[in-house]
């Protein structure tokens, strides 16, 4: 007559043969999780060297300039230099997933006060309401004319220029893309991220072939990697890359 078959019924105690057979099961699992628990950890990207200031508030004195989004042209030069100093680009924008609303001319020398953001070589500064107030320039500097560097194509992933500088990690790529097309709705400069072969990566703003802001045409491409035709120049610091909706494809 042949042996009855154990059973574990959750009150009594677990049967000899179960019992050896969770104590090869239990540790096989347990060594089976941490490898993929350690495989998962370690593929996934690093974070970017990338700065949100939050809590932290800094005052910032330049010429403001709207070629098409808002940006402030900040001394490098200390108040007491002599001679004309050179001019660094910070991009403007507002609280949340909006663009700054700038109450002044461009020209105009202002004090603006804010929260700054901060990715390899670009600044912005999200501007906290009612801190512009118009000032007097400690010393006289020139804003630069347009440079038109010629017709151009380039390759990479549109992104909001705030969340990918610093707010947000990861700021681009897929799981970024929802809050990417919201941010750029709300009038937050776009920005193409291009990578070459070598991994240097390089910022470009986006404007439509008349240099004005982009239209809502461009939302479906946001977070995808993407080709762009167009006409590129520079204008007070920036990169800009000027196209219409038929410059730009799906790659």
């Amino acid at each position: 007559m042949s042996e009855p078959t154990q059973f574990y019924v959750g009150y009594g105690r677990v049967p000899t043969a179960m019992q050896r057979w969770l104590r090869v099961v239990i540790p096989g699992l347990l060594v089976i999780a941490g490898v993929s628990l350690g495989t998962f950890a370690a593929s996934q990207h690093p974070f970017t060297d990338s700065t949100f200031e939050f809590g932290n508030t800094t005052q910032l004195s330049g010429y403001y300039v709207a070629d098409p989004h808002p940006a402030l042209m900040v001394s490098s030069a200390p108040p007491q230099a002599t001679g004309t100093p050179s001019l660094s680009r910070v991009h403007l924008v507002g609280s949340g997933k909006f663009a700054a609303a700038i109450p002044a001319n461009p020209g105009e020398f202002l004090t603006v006060s804010g929260t700054l953001i901060e990715r390899a070589q670009q600044t912005m500064l999200e501007v906290i309401a009612d801190s512009v107030q118009l000032a007097t320039p400690a010393t006289k500097a020139a804003l630069t004319a347009s440079v038109a560097l010629g017709a151009a194509e380039l390759s990479g992933e549109i992104v909001d220029s705030k969340c990918h500088l610093g707010v947000m990690k990861p700021g681009d790529g897929t799981a970024h893309r929802a809050c990417a097309i919201r941010c750029i709705s709300g009038g937050l400069p776009p920005m193409l991220v291009t990578r070459n072969k070598t991994g240097q990566t390089d910022y470009v703003l986006l404007s439509d072939d008349q240099r004005n802001v982009i239209g809502a045409w461009l939302l479906p491409y946001v977070g995808k990697p993407v080709r762009v035709r167009g006409t590129l120049e520079t204008r007070n610091g920036a990169t800009y890359l000027n196209t219409a909706e038929t410059g730009v494809t799906l790659l």
